[in-house]
């Protein structure tokens, strides 16, 4: 998200305007990712909850009120109203400290001070404008550049909560707490050895990403090119019954791709 900012204030004409368009647009896309049972129910929270019961609930329902619709107040032409939707915002990220750290919060913080500093300098409603198309070109291009890359993993991953690769594009924040096993075989003449071989994270987001596996298989693969391994990688997340076959590959050194990318070549099931 700094990247984006950094790239509109860098390189996009009317950037006073535009800048607080791909703000909101990052509240719009992470609340998109909360409409899910995993954080509804609380089950996507990565520390204990010091509220429970309906009053979290509550809370979660309102996270998603906020970062879906309530967000807009960041554009409207009222100065309560933005400053009272700041004023939320605040409250939400400084909560947020709590559960996943200092780096999230703080980005975010500084990202409002672009609302902060144009606070009394906002002539016309910026939603009104939006819709009305009185923004220049370059600002419905970047948008739609950020749009696009928010439906990526949406149209090419069956659940984009589970892998890696294709969410890359983009955010990923709370949409899963996954569990995860994996199979790694060595076949040596006539001898099968499961072998666990792998450093993996204790870090929820990461624990179960494929790329922490593929990265790992591709040095194996360089310092044992002639070896024949079999992996297969398996995760859910916490509201699911059943693990999804994520990752499978039979022969990994033989393969013609390069390993990192083999998720996109890995059906479903």
């Amino acid at each position: 998200m700094a990247f984006w900012a950094m790239s509109v204030y860098l390189f996009v004409p009317d950037k006073k305007r535009v800048l607080p368009l791909i703000l909101v647009s990052f509240y719009l896309a992470a609340g998109a990712l909360k409409f899910n049972l995993e954080w509804l129910s609380g089950a996507a929270l990565i520390a204990v909850s010091p509220v429970k019961g309906p009053l979290l609930t509550a809370s979660l329902f309102y996270v998603v009120i906020l970062e879906c619709f309530l967000i807009l107040g960041l554009l409207v032409k009222s100065v309560r109203i933005r400053t009272l939707t700041i004023l939320q915002l605040c409250a939400f990220h400084t909560i947020s400290w709590f559960f996943v750290g200092y780096f999230y919060p703080l980005i975010m913080f500084c990202l409002l001070t672009i609302t902060v500093l144009t606070l009394r300098n906002q002539n016309s409603s910026l939603l009104s404008d939006f819709f009305e198309r009185k923004l220049r070109r370059s600002a419905y291009v970047v948008l739609s550049l950020f749009l696009i890359a928010q439906l990526i993993p949406k149209v090419l991953s069956k659940d984009p909560s589970l892998g890696g690769l294709l969410r890359i594009s983009s955010e990923t924040m709370f949409d899963s707490t996954s569990f995860c096993y994996y199979q790694f075989l060595k076949y040596d003449k006539n001898d099968i050895q499961e072998m666990k071989p792998f450093d993996t994270s204790r870090t929820i987001r990461v624990r179960c990403d494929p790329i922490v596996y593929l990265s790992q298989l591709q040095k194996i693969c360089k310092d044992d090119p002639n070896g024949t391994y079999d992996f297969a990688l398996y995760t859910r997340k916490s509201t699911d019954l059943r693990y999804q076959t994520v990752i499978d590959i039979q022969n990994i050194c033989s393969q013609k791709y390069n390993l990192l990318w083999a998720e996109l070549f890995q059906g479903r099931h």
